[in-house]
């Protein structure tokens, strides 16, 4: 089951769970959350009773809804995660944010639609079809420039595909479309074009390192 959850839900959850971990991007459009939180704490706890997934009984003590608690677990309580966000500029500016949160056996993702997120279990394959879904089939690198340098006003895209391991190395890589083409920057200082099949490789060999 999917659970959808805004901002200030998200951040009333884990301020009852006690979380160790909460990611800054689920509550930064949130203006000013964390100064007048207790201005709307009691409105957002009547907002998750009425969804059942809190429940309150006759002393005032507050429980989480057990599945809601175990789906919240490796957001709350793991800190090794991955990430797949699209930022798109111009007209249609937009932040798409995919996060990856593993906990033992436990993968959930957590991902933005419109004014609230989405937290539901994933497995490997379900990861990998995010990236799959991000460069259109019909992408293609036919007279593509070469270029030396990227030009911010000409960029449309940026990808940026992360992992964060305390047991290991955290890799963070980011992707330019420019032009409509796709680039990356090498080892050797230089920009290089992408195929789909290249960035669908590169990205996944970064995201199985932690899942």
């Amino acid at each position: 089951m999917a659970y959808q959850l805004t901002a200030r839900q998200l951040y009333c959850l884990g301020k009852l769970l006690n979380a160790e971990y909460l990611e800054y991007t689920y509550i930064s459009a949130v203006e000013q959350i964390l100064d007048s939180f207790e201005n709307y704490e009691n409105g957002i706890r009547d907002e998750l009773i009425g969804k059942g997934y809190i429940f309150e009984d006759f002393s005032g003590e507050i429980s989480v809804k057990d599945e809601l608690k175990e789906i919240l677990g490796p957001v709350f309580f793991s800190a090794k995660e991955a990430s797949v966000d699209v930022c798109t500029f111009g007209e249609n500016e937009n932040l798409q944010i995919n996060r990856i949160h593993i906990m033992d056996d436990k993968t959930v993702l957590v991902e933005n639609e419109e004014d609230h997120f989405k937290l539901g279990y994933v497995d490997q394959d379900d990861v990998m079809k995010i990236i799959e879904r991000i460069i259109p089939e019909e992408y293609s690198t036919e007279d593509a420039p070469e270029i030396s340098a990227f030009e911010a006003e000409k960029i449309s895209e940026m990808i940026t595909v992360k992992t964060s391991d305390p047991e290991d190395k955290c890799v963070t890589k980011t992707y330019v479309m420019m032009g409509n083409y796709l680039y990356q920057e090498t080892e050797e200082d230089q920009i290089s074009v992408m195929t789909r099949e290249e960035f669908i490789n590169d990205a996944k060999a970064i995201l199985t390192e932690v899942i």
